[in-house]
């Protein structure tokens, strides 16, 4: 088989995709480390940063862990990209079964989450508890709306998917400088997991409301 000319078309049709997908996850990526790098500038306190970075874990773990079951729906949506009904109703019926999960995970580690964290740290457990209990509520709800999210990018709507994500940031430093009363590392953990809540009730909210108007996205 002889060399092909690649169609250049195409390549600035991926470049431009790539792209975009690029800023999605560039602000993905950043968030967290801009909140740690932010406590640890304010505070000075690398005690403060180690509770934050296992409370993170906690979250992040059980996050991944409810994020799997959407993982599968971004492929399943680019293939039935013209079906938008089956779609919402894929969508909606996972998003279902993750919440109840995601109500689950949080009410068993509300009440079990204390011996946790005084196993893993006995001075601060009962910070470490709270820290990692805010984190978890905010953080794991974006698995409520993963599979409304890759609704949207899989059917390359993928300026709404990076205006959505945009939330976090903007919601992070509002929050934040709203919770002046709080000590710096509540701050922050209550800023970025409110941002985080606030952005995946959108996204929910965002495709709902297209669908029902009957709008195909």
């Amino acid at each position: 088989m002889g060399l092909v000319r690649p169609n250049m078309q195409q390549i600035k049709k991926m470049l431009g995709i790539s792209y975009k997908f690029l800023n999605i996850g560039l602000l993905n990526s950043l968030m967290i480390p801009s909140n740690k790098y932010l406590l640890i500038y304010i505070t000075g306190n690398s005690s403060y940063l180690a509770l934050f970075d296992i409370g993170l874990k906690i979250a992040m773990i059980a996050n991944s862990f409810l994020n799997s079951i959407a993982q599968p729906l971004f492929g399943v949506f680019s293939n039935i990209k013209n079906n938008p009904k089956r779609i919402f109703a894929i969508a909606k019926k996972s998003s279902k079964l993750i919440f109840i999960l995601y109500g689950l995970g949080n009410i068993l580690f509300f009440l079990v989450g204390i011996y946790i964290s005084n196993i893993i740290d006995q001075e601060h457990g009962g910070e470490l508890y709270i820290i990692a209990f805010i984190l978890l509520t905010g953080i794991t709800f974006s698995s409520v709306s993963e599979p409304f999210y890759r609704a949207i990018i899989g059917l390359g709507r993928l300026k709404e998917a990076f205006y959505l994500k945009l939330l976090i940031p903007i919601f992070n430093i509002l929050i934040f400088f709203s919770l002046s009363n709080l000590n710096t590392l509540k701050q922050i953990a209550v800023s970025y997991s409110g941002a985080v809540f606030i952005s995946s009730s959108v996204i929910i909210t965002y495709y709902i409301f297209k669908n029902k108007r009957g709008v195909t996205i």
